[in-house]
């Protein structure tokens, strides 16, 4: 039997995801389509970054895997300026 407080959990994670794909979809209609998609697109340093903060130790951020987020939103932010 689920807890009350994974149930509480699970439910916030639904409500924020819901709340972040409606931005999302807001963020499209009244913006420039190539600034929405390079600041979405721009999560795997977000990632990198609180994954660092609240994973301490627990998660392995070599040198790769930060030079892929790093790839990463290098290769958005260029789609987006060409």
């Amino acid at each position: 039997m689920a807890s009350i407080r994974g149930i509480l959990c699970y439910s916030a994670a639904g409500v924020s995801s819901a709340v972040g794909w409606f931005a999302l979809m807001l963020a499209m209609e009244t913006g420039t389509l190539a600034v929405v998609t390079t600041i979405v697109f721009s999560y795997p340093l977000f990632s990198l970054l609180l994954s660092w903060l609240f994973l301490r130790g627990q998660e392995d951020l070599g040198p790769r895997v930060i030079a892929g987020c790093i790839v990463i939103v290098a290769g958005v932010i260029l789609v987006s300026l060409i």
